[in-house]
């Protein structure tokens, strides 16, 4: 296996602790610096990430943007309060 097939397996399985998954949420709420750098992508520790050139593209965006308003009921959620709490 090559070496950044390697690197990248390593990174998606790694585990970290349940304390730990919470810090970057926690820092981009509540940090001055965080503050400085709204609209960013933030990654585990608090880094800024860097987005696909794709995730920047106006047109793409316009595409994805009229197909998803073409797809009515697509991403339907309902939730029935009514059923069967009462039995």
């Amino acid at each position: 296996m090559p070496g950044e097939m390697k690197k990248m397996i390593k990174k998606m399985f790694f585990i970290h602790p349940p304390e730990w998954k919470s810090l970057t949420t926690l820092w981009t709420g509540t940090s001055r610096e965080a503050g400085e750098i709204n609209g960013k992508y933030i990654v585990p520790w608090g880094k800024v990430g860097v987005s696909r050139k794709e995730a920047n593209d106006p047109v793409l965006a316009k595409e994805l943007w009229t197909w998803l308003e073409g797809q009515p009921g697509i991403f339907r959620f309902e939730l029935d309060l009514d059923s069967s709490r009462n039995t």
